[in-house]
Parts: structure tokens; C-alpha cells; sequence
């Protein structure tokens, strides 16, 4: 598993350059692969070095139906360039983690995801903190308990520094599904988890993006009749939720709590990443689209498995004025936040 490097200026045509892949397994921190990383944001306007985290893998398999997960398999790492993403070079600092925390018997730990966004409460109450963290998401779960993103608190001014961890962002059970009609199963082990705040109108909201693993299988897959001679399919889903982010009782960390959640999207789509666009605000997404269904004989003869999905914005919609649906409650749909409002009429 290496990063393939390609670069665009309009997220339409793409160019790959004479420099690929860019960062190859050729530590021992990460000499079983390069897997999934992030962006992580510059010190200040006058820093022009680009970082990148990534999950350093030194043993594999692991997967989390095959426990125990083997300890400290997947640690962190973090790369620079100084010439603007040409070439790329590993921290002498790695690896920055060199596995989950201390005494947690996970079901995976992997995929950083860095933010620039004030976890408040938690921020506002570091006398002079705030704006000199960012906070990093790896996502897993804790075995026997469910699946979680373990928080880390990073000085911006030094994010080659320890990573330290207050604790786990996400308190569910194993398998959590709050509707069986209208939201996913959350499973088992999480991976790709972004953190995101989407606003309409003085209307903000924070939402987790995941990758759900786990053996609940979605109900249209499942019933779909497949050829006897179709290959197996991973069980996992594109999901989200939103809710609030707390201060836990010790003062000392802070917790998601779920409100709403539902499908990103329904079909294979997978392994979402987002950023926000510079130029216009919005929130981009890009997916995976895994090709399961093609024989590894197929898959050869094209040269290549797998693609991205075209990317999407993702917004929060706020509809005034609604009072019910076709069919349901408004209640039940478990994806809206129902908030009364004074009669305008």
C-alpha cells in the first residue's frame, strides 16, 4: 500500500506527475504500508511546508473479526514537502504514534483525520489554547465495547510533537442502529471518520462521516438475489451523524454525542475523505467506489481496481414550514432535526 500522487487546479483534469507514488513503505514503522492520511493544516500564513499524516502499518493482517488485534500494528506518521508537493520526505520524528493508546485493546487504528475546528466547550475552557490546538480524529473502536474515533490534542505550532489523547470522541454500543428503517447500522470498527461543522442560515451543526464496518449487512443488499457464482461483498456502510460535542465529567476531554444519523450514500460508495474548499467555503467529499464484483483475473487485464467516486458537496438544508411526510411521522426519520418555530402566519 503506497499514495499514488496526482494534481490538479480545477478538480476536473488531473496530471500525474514525474514523482509517483510519493510515499512508499520503506521504514520499519511502515514497512507493511502507506494506508489512508489527512492533510494537516499549515503552522500560519507564513509557513510553506506541506504535511501529511498517515497510518504507518508494521504488522499485518488485522481486521477487527479476527481478534485480538494485534498490539501497536498501525501507528501514525507525518511527511513534508518544501518544494510544494513534489517530492516528500519522512518526519526524522516518526513515528509520531507508534500505536492505539496505552492499555486499549482496539478493533482497529488507523486513518488520522486533522481539524482546524474549536471543539467547544472543550477549547474555550484551555485558558490560552484555544486556537493554538488542532485536533486529530484516528478512527477504530474498543473491543467488547463499539466503535469510537480516538480524539488527540496537536500543537499547531509543532505537530511533529507527541500527540496527546484525552480519550475516545464516541461512546456507542456495538451495532447501533436507532432506526431500522431509516438509519444505518454504525457496526463494529470505524474508519475514514471525518469531523465537520455545516451551518445554515445562524444554524451551526457538527457531523462525524465514517466508514461503518461490521456483519449487519444493509436490508437491499441482502435481500437482492445474487448469481451463486458472485464474489462475497465486505460488509460496511457510508454513514453519518450528527450531534453535540460535550465536555466529559473530568473536565479533561469531550464526547459526540449522537442526535440524528443516516446513509451518505446506499450503494458501495466508501471510505469518504473531506476538506473544505478554500476558494468557496463549501465542504467537498470524495469517496471510494470498490469494484467488488470484478474477478482478480479482470481486474489484472485492465490494470487497475477501484476508483473515486466525483466529488460532492455536502451542506446542511434547513426547510421551514414543514408540518409532515407522505408516509411517516416526522418523529421517526431519524436523519432530520425537527425544531419548532413561532407561526408566521
Amino acid at each position: 500500500m503506497s499514495w499514488g500522487h496526482i494534481v490538479s487546479r480545477d478538480m476536473l483534469r488531473w496530471t500525474q506527475p514525474e514523482v509517483s507514488p510519493a510515499l512508499v513503505p520503506d521504514q520499519t514503522y511502515d514497512a507493511q504500508g502507506v494506508f489512508t492520511g489527512c492533510w494537516i493544516p499549515p503552522i500560519d500564513e507564513s509557513d510553506n511546508t506541506l504535511r501529511v499524516a498517515y497510518s504507518s502499518v508494521k504488522h499485518l493482517p488485522f481486521h477487527w473479526s479476527t481478534p485480538p488485534y494485534p498490539p501497536d500494528a498501525a501507528g501514525l506518521a507525518i511527511a513534508l514537502s518544501r518544494d510544494g508537493g513534489k517530492t516528500w520526505t519522512k518526519s526524522a520524528r516518526n513515528p509520531i504514534l507508534a500505536g492505539e493508546p496505552a492499555g486499549v485493546k482496539v478493533t482497529g487504528f488507523r486513518d488520522p483525520y486533522v481539524t482546524e475546528l474549536p471543539l467547544i466547550p472543550y477549547a474555550e475552557g484551555k485558558s490560552g489554547e484555544r486556537g493554538s490546538l488542532l485536533y486529530g480524529l484516528v478512527s477504530g473502536g474498543i473491543q467488547d465495547c463499539g466503535p469510537t474515533v480516538f480524539l488527540y490534542e496537536i500543537r499547531r505550532d509543532n505537530p511533529e510533537e507527541e500527540w496527546r489523547c484525552p480519550g475516545p470522541l464516541v461512546d456507542l454500543p456495538a451495532r447501533f442502529q436507532p432506526s431500522k428503517k431509516w438509519s444505518g447500522n454504525y457496526g463494529v470498527n470505524w474508519e475514514c471518520a471525518n469531523l465537520v461543522a455545516l451551518q445554515a442560515d445562524s444554524k451551526v451543526r457538527h457531523f462525524l462521516i465514517m466508514g461503518a464496518e461490521g456483519d449487519v449487512e444493509k436490508d437491499h443488499v441482502r435481500s437482492y438475489q445474487r448469481p451463486v457464482t458472485a464474489h462475497s461483498r465486505t460488509v460496511r456502510a457510508q454513514l453519518w451523524m450528527s450531534g453535540r460535542l460535550i465536555t466529559t465529567p473530568s473536565g479533561d476531554g469531550v464526547q459526540f454525542q449522537y442526535e440524528h444519523g443516516g446513509y451518505l450514500d446506499h450503494g458501495p460508495y466508501y471510505a469518504a475523505n473531506s476538506f473544505t474548499d478554500p476558494q468557496s467555503g463549501r465542504t467537498i467529499v470524495y469517496g471510494w467506489i470498490p469494484e467488488e464484483d470484478l474477478t482478480l483475473g479482470a481486474a489484472v487485464e485492465k490494470g487497475w481496481n477501484g476508483s473515486l467516486a466525483v466529488p460532492r458537496e455536502i451542506f446542511l438544508l434547513r426547510i421551514p414550514r414543514v408540518v409532515g411526510a407522505l408516509r411517516s411521522a416526522l418523529q421517526d426519520i431519524s436523519p432530520f432535526e425537527l425544531s419548532p418555530e413561532p407561526d408566521a402566519t
